[in-house]
């Protein structure tokens, strides 16, 4: 709720055309506070909301609700009972769970949402963090299972375009690959979601520059997000030329994609 919150007031600032250096010279704070809010890592008080709603001009409606998310910002939020999170992937956590729409594209492996602890782990086990703490990977699959659960137990559409590659890649054994794909084929069957996959035969494609996930919002108080993760952090813009030109690669992508059912045979 704090992360919802900050965003919003963000998006509230950059509509009233403020920049933080304005919100600091209209007294609502530092430059670094405001940053801190707005990024969720800091909750902020009555007084800073309704002053900040004036400055930005928002009606009483918005500033009655923006209010009320504040009584509710220190809300303990599920991942913290794991303390291994990234900072950077919370706010991905917080954004699947509330999502109306998820649109997945993975080039390489199958897509955190869809893996089974078994897939997941073997991948855990490749990363650094397992060198040196060999709970690493048990931990790491416990956040991706309740994640998963997270998503799934509510009525959200997901759709999921996976290149061939990942299918052919056998990761951890056979037998792991065997549940993975069939795990697959029970997710696709489900009312809501979608599966494809990107035949290698498809050639060049518009997924080129790595996966991505766009997360889509029926409410107009949330904006439409994009998430492209890389080796050291995740990355995540509203900013309406990104999700056209990632909206644009999803349905070029999409295109050149088969079921997974017809992909798989029967």
């Amino acid at each position: 709720m704090r992360r919802s919150l900050g965003r919003q007031l963000r998006q509230l600032r950059e509509s009233a055309g403020k920049s933080l250096a304005d919100a600091q010279a209209a007294h609502l704070g530092s430059v670094r506070n405001l940053q801190r809010i707005e990024a969720g890592q800091a909750r902020p008080k009555h007084t800073f909301v309704r002053s900040a709603c004036q400055v930005y001009g928002a009606g009483q409606a918005t500033t009655d609700r923006l209010l009320a998310m504040t009584d509710q910002a220190d809300t303990d939020t599920w991942w913290e009972a794991y303390g291994t999170v990234q900072h950077w992937f919370t706010l991905l956590l917080d954004l699947e769970g509330v999502a109306d729409r998820i649109y997945l594209y993975s080039g390489s492996l199958v897509p955190g949402l869809l893996q089974t602890s078994a897939y997941a782990k073997a991948w855990f086990q490749m990363n650094p963090g397992y060198v040196t703490d060999k709970a690493y990977a048990e931990r790491e699959v416990a956040v991706r299972a309740r994640r998963q659960d997270v998503v799934f137990d509510r009525d959200v559409a997901v759709t999921a375009i996976i290149d061939e590659s990942a299918l052919q890649r056998i990761v951890g054994s056979k037998e792991i690959m065997a549940e993975q794909v069939a795990h697959l084929r029970e997710l696709a069957a489900r009312p809501g979601t979608q599966v494809h996959v990107l035949p290698l035969e498809a050639g060049a494609h518009a997924g080129g520059k790595g996966e991505f996930i766009v997360l889509e919002f029926d409410s107009d108080e949330e904006p439409d997000v994009a998430y492209v993760e890389t080796y050291l952090s995740g990355q995540y813009s509203s900013k309406p030329k990104v999700m056209e030109e990632l909206r644009w690669r999803y349905a070029s992508l999409k295109a050149m994609t088969v079921p997974l059912e017809e992909y798989l045979g029967p």
